[in-house]
């Protein structure tokens, strides 16, 4: 109760602040995250989604964003969705492991081989399937958006996997990202996304995974001057929208909201690799981008076994399943 009324005491200052923008005529939708207010999510949807939704739906709707935990942090979030304060949520996989358990499994280390294998996942029935305990809160889920792999950046130089071993890397509060740096014989250490680059600059740890263009937005190449393209899971985006809320809209304007999120879920890794490799460019001379060596990808299939053996084990069969789905994949491609 304690955070919906901070929700709503939040919202109300925001929406107050910008109430004037906003056409009289045109329905509200909020839509929350916990995501960068610079970053090339929000910027998507800004920029690109909501306008491609108000084009099919004669410019009905006034799209107002809160970046960056401006409504609270993704737990008020989510309850905010919930209860119907906000419309739409978007955010990794890993955060919403907590409410939709088979989503742990996409942390677990070397499960995916390429992003060709990340997007087959993202638009298949079981990926549907695994977003079903979403539902059963009364949220509507999209599923899953594949964006890219997640690699190291470092405040010391690391060559190879086994240069990894005994450092303190910040980890999420995921129990599957936890048991992947653990596996890659690192020390997980949580660390709130507030207070990643005081702890690089105090030593708390020496290191973190993200993607590239987050690492950009969020500065961290200002003390990590290293990566190590470990590429160990990617990051895979999950969106919510109030049940209730989306199921009252008129059947022409939810297509709308579908055809643009299946847009955004074709488009977004494409997006992404492009500014990734912008980013390398730009760079280039000033950061150390180090690959894995050859002898590291004989290893990978034991860091994945090795990972499940700390994982919570009602996710191992969700695990199990993307495995047998991803061999299919691959028997299909020879």
């Amino acid at each position: 109760m304690k955070k919906l009324i901070t929700l709503s005491m939040a919202l109300m200052t925001c929406i107050c602040l910008t109430q004037n923008t906003f056409a009289e005529d045109k329905i509200k939708i909020n839509i929350a995250t916990t995501a960068g207010a610079n970053g090339s999510m929000i910027t998507l949807w800004k920029d690109t989604l909501a306008p491609m939704i108000n084009n099919m739906t004669g410019d009905k709707y006034e799209f107002a964003f809160f970046p960056a935990g401006a409504l609270g942090n993704f737990d008020t979030i989510v309850e905010g969705v919930r209860g119907g304060e906000i419309h739409i949520a978007f955010d990794t996989s890993s955060n919403f492991a907590n409410y939709c358990r088979p989503a742990a499994a996409l942390d677990t280390a070397y499960l995916f081989h390429s992003p060709e294998e990340a997007q087959y996942f993202a638009t298949s029935d079981l990926a549907k399937e695994m977003v079903a305990p979403l539902e059963s809160m009364g949220l509507h889920s999209f599923g899953f958006f594949y964006d890219s792999f997640r690699l190291m950046f470092l405040t010391q130089e690391v060559k190879d996997l086994a240069g990894l071993k005994g450092l303190k890397i910040r980890s999420t509060p995921s129990k599957g990202h936890i048991a992947t740096i653990r596996a890659m014989g690192a020390v997980p250490t949580p660390v709130a996304a507030t207070e990643i680059l005081s702890a690089l600059q105090q030593g708390l740890v020496v290191g973190l995974d993200n993607i590239i263009p987050s690492g950009v937005e969020l500065n961290f190449f200002d003390v990590c001057k290293y990566t190590l393209a470990t590429n160990h899971f990617p990051v895979e985006w999950m969106a919510i929208a109030n049940q209730d809320w989306y199921a009252s809209l008129p059947e022409t304007d939810r297509k709308a909201f579908d055809e643009a999120i299946e847009y955004f879920r074709t488009n977004y890794a494409s997006m992404q690799e492009d500014l990734k490799n912008k980013y390398i460019k730009q760079f280039e001379g000033e950061i150390v981008f180090n690959e894995l060596q050859a002898s590291d990808y004989e290893h990978l299939n034991e860091i994945t076994t090795e990972c499940m053996k700390y994982m919570d084990e009602r996710v191992i069969p969700w695990v199990e399943k993307i495995q047998t789905l991803l061999a299919e994949y691959r028997q299909s491609k020879q």
